[in-house]
C-alpha cells in the first residue's frame, strides 16, 4: 500500500531533512508510520542536547526562582555572550535582581554599569547609591580577610565612589590584599608607595611590590618596570626581566 525510507546522515544521526517518508496512499497506516518517524526523529533531537543546554535551562530556572548567584552567573553569561546572545540590558536587570537581594558582587556590578551606562542608561546618582549599599558590606568582608572585597574597598577609596576619597584607607587595604598575593593590590601599592599618596614614598618598596606584581604577569607592572629601564631588562629585554622575577624560569636553558 506504501513504501517508506529513511535516511541517515553519515554522522550516524538521523536528521529532519534526512528522514524521507514517501507514502503513495494516505491510509491510517501510512499517517500512524509518519507520526511515529517524527516521534523517534524528536525523541533523539532531544536526547542529543548539549549538556551545556541543561546547565543554562538549570541556572534560568533557579534564576527566576529568585537565587541571587544563579542571577549573577546569568548576568555574566548575559554580559560576555558565554551560553546566550549576548544582551547588555539582560545583564543589567540580572544584576539589579541580584542586587536588590544584597549581593556585594551584583551591587558593585550594577553601580559599574550605571557608571559606565552599560545596558542602562548612565546615571551618577544610582551608581553612587550601589556603590555606597556595596561598601557597607565590602567593609566587613575587607575587615575578615576577604581578599577581593579588599581589592574593591581599596578602589572605592581611592576613587570616591560610595566613600570619601581616602588615599591612606585605599593604601592600607591594597597592602592587606597584597601581602595576601594579590597582583592588581601589589600594582596599585606600589603606584601609590612611588607618588606618596596615602603613604609615605618609598622607592625600594615601591620597586618591591612592582616586582612581585610582575613576577605574576600583571602587564602593567612589565610596562612599568621597562619604562623605569629596570637592569634585566636593558641587559636582555623582556625575557631577561622576566627570567629575574621568577626563580627558576631560566634553568635548565
Amino acid at each position: 500500500m506504501y513504501s517508506a525510507s529513511l535516511s541517515v546522515n553519515n554522522s550516524g544521526d538521523m536528521g529532519l531533512l534526512g528522514v524521507a517518508v514517501i507514502i503513495r496512499h494516505r491510509t491510517w497506516a501510512s499517517i500512524r508510520l509518519f507520526a511515529m518517524v517524527l516521534i523517534a526523529f524528536w525523541g533523539m533531537a532531544a536526547s542529543a542536547q548539549p549538556a551545556g543546554d541543561a546547565d543554562l535551562r538549570q541556572t534560568i530556572q533557579a534564576a527566576e526562582q529568585g537565587d541571587p548567584r544563579a542571577q549573577v552567573q546569568l548576568a555574566g553569561m548575559y554580559s560576555t555572550g558565554q551560553g546566550v546572545r549576548r544582551n547588555l540590558k539582560n545583564a543589567a536587570d540580572w544584576y539589579r535582581k541580584a542586587a536588590e537581594q544584597g549581593h556585594v558582587g551584583a551591587q558593585y556590578t550594577l553601580a559599574d554599569l550605571y557608571l559606565r551606562g552599560s545596558g542602562v542608561l548612565i546615571d551618577q546618582v544610582e551608581a553612587e547609591q550601589w556603590y555606597r549599599r556595596a561598601a557597607e558590606q565590602l567593609l566587613v568582608a575587607a575587615e575578615r580577610g576577604e581578599v577581593e572585597a579588599q581589592v574593591r574597598l581599596a578602589r572605592l577609596y581611592d576613587l570616591g565612589r560610595g566613600l570619601p576619597v581616602d588615599p591612606s584607607q585605599s593604601a592600607r587595604w591594597y597592602r592587606a590584599a597584597a601581602e595576601q598575593g594579590h597582583a592588581e593590590a601589589q600594582y596599585r601599592l606600589s603606584r601609590m608607595q612611588e607618588a606618596g599618596r596615602g603613604v609615605r614614598a618609598n622607592r625600594s618598596e615601591s620597586e618591591r611590590w612592582l616586582r612581585a606584581a610582575a613576577a605574576q604577569g600583571h602587564q602593567e607592572a612589565l610596562a612599568r618596570l621597562g619604562e623605569l629601564g629596570a637592569p634585566e631588562q636593558r641587559r636582555g629585554g623582556l625575557r631577561g626581566l622576566l627570567d629575574s622575577l621568577v626563580p627558576g624560569r631560566n634553568a635548565g636553558q
